[in-house]
């Protein structure tokens, strides 16, 4: 059926403004936030679980345009209550292979303060060979009351530069935000 993707679900739960701004990884396009598929969670620990997905690759507004599924592994630790991290990767196998590699970690102190810094790694992006895209987030949220609250965010995509190429491939959309 269709079920969160599992890229950045939950870093986009702990970032909690959606509404304001996606989590890069969304923003980017590094993947879906739901797809079909199967998924299943195993906790190993009370402080580590480890989950699994097949999933159609093609995302929620899609059918499945091939044959080809998105595999995906991710595991979060999560040492204590207050800190979080997790990490994922998930490939897909077309005309190349595109994988995406994830990490994040946040503190949230009574949701009255949080931070977290989210990284993100697609190779062969668009299934095109060598075409590759990095992205970097950190963020803070201080909550004042429960209505109002401040937050900062800094975001940057960058991009390689193909051989023989004069500048990065997407280079009107690297940058910082």
């Amino acid at each position: 059926g269709l079920i969160p993707a599992g890229l950045f679900n939950k870093q986009e739960g702990f970032w909690g403004l959606r509404y304001v701004f996606p989590v890069v990884l969304d923003k980017h396009g590094f993947g879906f936030p739901s797809d079909f598929g199967a998924s299943i969670t195993y906790e190993v620990h009370n402080m580590i679980s480890v989950d699994v997905a097949v999933l159609n690759g093609e995302g929620f507004k899609t059918k499945q345009m091939d044959k080809s599924v998105k595999g995906a592994f991710g595991i979060d630790i999560k040492p204590t209550e207050s800190i979080y991290f997790r990490g994922s990767y998930d490939l897909i196998q077309r005309n190349e292979t595109q994988s995406t590699l994830a990490f994040f970690a946040g503190y949230n102190h009574n949701d009255q303060f949080r931070i977290g810094v989210e990284y993100g790694m697609q190779s062969n992006c668009m299934f095109i060979p060598d075409v590759n895209l990095q992205a970097l987030s950190a963020f803070t949220v201080f909550n004042i009351s429960d209505k109002l609250g401040i937050f900062a965010r800094f975001d940057q995509l960058s991009s390689n530069t193909l051989t023989g190429a004069p500048a990065p491939w997407n280079q009107a959309n690297n940058g910082t935000t």
